[in-house]
């Protein structure tokens, strides 16, 4: 892990001073100026956005993952300018035997609705097209181009649900005929499918926010994530106000923190840190972090007083504190992007050597041979 404290003090150090002596100079042109000295000065100091070698999974002490990591450090964000998505209706063409699957899952969730079974519904999501990632100058702030397209969400279960479950080493796996030697920076639009985001909440009494997901969910049965995971809803997360039509992810975590917890945080309490894949099941998301200005107490109320029934997880809490947040994620099985929000996290309150450091120390092999 990059070793970002030496920064951290400069630039805070930096701050203090300039705010002390040059508070009332600061507004107008010579702000102007030192605004820009300022940002020279991060510029040199913080260590570029991505990852910190090429082509690296993301592991955590010694607990590893399968998300690899495309962009960001958990200290940069995206801004609602530098985050661009376009979508289209079209889809991909996929080869036969991905439209085969496909139309296998269809034809199975239209038998399932027919029998009375209304919780089978065939949504709509986006599938990942292509990526572009920018920077601004000075490489400080993270800053990407993607293009979306229609997905359905019976493409979901059958594409990225078949991946997590299949023998990967028979012949005929997807992950043996398309991902078993691609390199994952690569985009294979046909397997991209229900692009989201993962985010960590923090309420105002400095609580995170985790759920227990249910026993009978197809994916990822029993196991804990982080607050909101959201796939991108095109109909609801569109802003149509241009001449293409363009996802708002900041619209996706909204809508998501108000139908799963209750309230809608600003753009300014959120977040973007980066984006992955998790290469078990071929899903990219963007990974967020949110300071609410709700307590702990009125979140979980307002989740249980709605139906009893409407929700696969279960809301807990954990004490924003490293050790207790470390020791969770040794002692829970979670998908890669729980971990990564879960540490990055970690990463807005506390120092990165110290938190590599609890890892470390906590994230053993003999502690986490279980959660491999």
């Amino acid at each position: 892990m990059l070793n970002y404290s030496l920064s951290d003090a400069l630039i805070g150090l930096f701050s203090l001073v300039v705010g002390a002596f040059f508070g009332d100079f600061l507004k107008g042109f010579a702000g102007n100026f030192w605004s820009r000295f300022g940002t020279t000065v991060r510029s040199a100091l913080t260590p570029k956005v991505g990852t910190k070698k090429k082509d690296e999974y993301f592991n955590l002490g010694a607990l590893e993952t399968s998300l690899f990591l495309i962009d960001g450090n958990g200290h940069a964000q995206y801004t609602p300018q530098s985050l661009k998505a376009k979508y289209s209706d079209g889809s991909p063409e996929s080869p036969d035997d991905i439209s085969d699957r496909i139309l296998r899952k269809e034809m199975q969730m239209e038998k399932e609705r027919e029998a009375g079974n209304l919780t089978i519904w065939d949504g709509i999501g986006v599938g990942l097209q292509n990526y572009n990632i920018l920077r601004d100058q000075h490489e400080v702030n993270l800053a990407i181009d993607l293009n979306f397209y229609k997905s359905r969400y019976a493409a979901f279960q059958a594409v990225v649900g078949a991946i997590a479950t299949e023998d990967r080493n028979l012949q005929g796996s997807i992950y043996s005929r398309y991902l078993k030697n691609i390199n994952p920076r690569e985009t294979i639009p046909f397997l991209a499918r229900h692009v989201g985001v993962v985010a960590v909440v923090a309420t105002s009494d400095q609580k995170l926010v985790v759920v227990r997901r249910s026993s009978r969910t197809g994916m990822r049965p029993s196991q804990h994530d982080v607050s909101i995971v959201e796939g991108i809803e095109p109909t609801k997360d569109a802003d149509l106000s241009g001449s293409w039509t363009e996802i708002d992810v900041y619209k996706t975590i909204i809508r998501g923190c108000d139908e799963e917890l209750g309230f809608k945080p600003t753009h300014e309490q959120i977040k973007i840190l980066g984006l992955g894949v998790d290469m078990k099941y071929y899903q990219f998301n963007f990974v967020a972090f949110i300071q609410s200005q709700v307590r702990s107490d009125e979140m979980v109320s307002k989740r249980n007083g709605r139906a009893k029934d409407a929700w696969e997880t279960q809301v807990e809490l954990l004490n924003f504190e490293l050790s207790e947040v470390v020791e969770f994620i040794a002692t829970h099985k979670m998908w890669g992007f729980a971990v990564i929000g879960l540490y990055w996290a970690l990463l807005q309150k506390f120092t990165r050597r110290a938190v590599d450091a609890k890892a470390n120390q906590v994230l053993t092999t003999d502690r986490i041979g279980n959660l491999q």
